[in-house]
């Protein structure tokens, strides 16, 4: 379970600020972190609230709509309906299966409903549970 290393704030303006390094960061400057093994958590400025899950959401999204996507059709239908009906979703992929666990709201400390998320690291990060077989 990969430890959170950074805090991002999310501004009403829409900028994200990093106190880290002093300095603004892009979506793409989050994507580079990723890339790198680093891990984050993004809280609006205001109210504290975790940002994280959304933002990850949107470079995901990022990524499938300027043709460097990883989800074909049958994915995306296959995740709907396991979120639909809260159910485990085992995806397969090159390697193995991709299994997918619900997220419920007893674990997830106050997170969306339909979502179970971990503590990682003694920080409010959150962390979906996810695990590969076959690799």
């Amino acid at each position: 379970m990969p430890s959170v290393s950074r805090l991002v704030r999310k501004y009403p303006n829409r900028r994200l600020y990093d106190p880290t390094s002093s300095a603004y960061v892009t979506l793409a400057d989050l994507r580079r972190m990723i890339l790198a093994g680093e891990r984050f958590c993004v809280l609006d400025a205001r109210s504290e609230a975790d940002l994280t899950h959304s933002v990850l959401l949107q470079l995901l999204l990022d990524g499938e709509l300027t043709g460097r996507g990883v989800l074909d059709q049958e994915v995306l239908i296959h995740l709907i309906c396991a979120q639909s009906q809260n159910v485990p979703l085992d995806l397969p992929v090159a390697d193995g299966l991709i299994s997918i666990k619900p997220l419920t709201n007893a674990n997830a400390g106050g997170a969306e409903a339909g979502h179970d998320a971990q503590r990682s690291g003694g920080s409010d990060a959150l962390v979906a549970t996810c695990s590969v077989a076959g690799i």
